[in-house]
Formats: structure tokens, sequence, C-alpha cells
């Protein structure tokens, strides 16, 4: 690829993320930096507004070289280890794995299934509020890797 199609396309995953609800996109060499406004991500879902700022973005920082599988997996089981500092109840842990390597097991598919994706997103909001914001920052890491690898 030439460098003139590689910055259209990168061009191209820019704007299709600004459409998806991006705040930032920075393309750098063989990385892009997404912002993602994950407050509205939750209002929108609940029609609640958060009691944290409405500011808040999350930073999201994906290496087109990198093994968007080994970061999935590394960050599902980063959240499993820290279920106990979202204030999730001890009692409720064993549910919210099971649920969690659900959708790790999902993430490795070739074709993941948007409905069971999407099942499991939805028990997180009823579930935690941190909990589903922690997941929606990794749907959005997966979605870039995924525009990247597109592209």
């Amino acid at each position: 690829m030439g460098d003139l199609e590689d910055l259209q396309a990168r061009a191209a995953v820019a704007k299709d993320l600004f459409q998806s609800g991006a705040t930032r996109v920075k393309i750098t060499g063989a990385d892009i930096e997404v912002d993602w406004n994950l407050w509205r991500v939750y209002e929108a879902a609940t029609g609640q507004s958060p009691i944290s700022p409405a500011s808040q973005n999350v930073h999201v920082n994906v290496s087109t070289s990198a093994s968007a599988v080994g970061s999935i997996s590394s960050s599902v089981q980063q959240i499993i280890r820290e279920l106990d500092q979202l204030g999730i109840d001890s009692a409720r842990v064993p549910e919210a794995k099971e649920k969690l390597k659900t959708l790790e097991k999902e993430l490795h598919r070739t074709d993941p299934r948007w409905k069971v994706i999407r099942q499991v997103l939805q028990w997180a909001l009823g579930f935690s509020r941190e909990l589903f914001l922690r997941l929606a920052a990794l749907m959005v890491e997966r979605y870039v890797a995924s525009k990247l690898q597109g592209s």
C-alpha cells in the first residue's frame, strides 16, 4: 500500500470513529489514539445522568501492530481481578466472572456475535455502572482495533 492509499485508509477510519461517537482521534505512525465520552454512552443507554461529570473521557490507544486478541484477554482478566475495587458484592462475583468469561470467549471469535456481546453489556448495565463503563472502554478498544485491521 502506498503512502497516499495508507493516508486515505487512516482518514476513512478516523471519519468512521468520529461518526461513531469519538471526541478526538489522533493517528501517528502505527498507532491511533481515540477519546470516547463513555458517560454519554451510559446516559444514552440508561436515560440517567451519571453521578460523575459528563466531561470525563476514556482514552484508548491502539497499536496497529499489537495483537487485539491478547489485549482483550489481558483486559478482561484485569477487570476480573479488580471486581472488588469496582464495588461488586462478593456474593455476586461468580456471576460477574461467568459473564466476563462469556464476553472474552465471544471476542476471541473470528466473527463475534453481536447478540451475545449485547446481552453481556445489557447485563453489565443493570449490574454495575462502573463495570459497564470498563466494558464499554474495552469494546471501544476492540472496535478501534477492528477498524484498523480492516483498513
